[in-house]
C-alpha cells in the first residue's frame, strides 16, 4: 500500500504529494505487473484517502497524462 500523509476529507493533498504519488507508482509499475491502483474506499466502507482526494486524482496518478 501506499500512504500520503493528512486528513483528505478536510484537505487536497499538495501538488507535491500527487507528484511524489505518480513517482512511486510509477516504480512499483516498473517492477511488478499492475493493472490498476484504486482508494481504500473501494474495498471497504471508508473515505480513505479521503473525500477531497478524488479517484480521478488516484487515476492520473497511475497513468498521467502529458500537459
Amino acid at each position: 500500500g501506499i500512504c500520503l500523509v493528512g486528513n483528505f476529507d478536510k484537505e487536497t493533498p499538495s501538488a507535491s504529494q500527487l507528484w511524489a504519488l505518480r513517482d512511486i507508482i510509477k516504480a512499483i509499475k516498473g517492477r511488478y505487473f499492475i493493472k490498476e491502483v484504486n482508494g481504500h474506499r473501494k474495498y471497504a466502507k471508508k473515505s480513505c484517502p479521503g473525500n477531497k482526494m478524488t479517484d480521478k486524482m488516484i487515476q492520473e496518478a497511475f497513468k498521467p497524462t502529458k500537459p
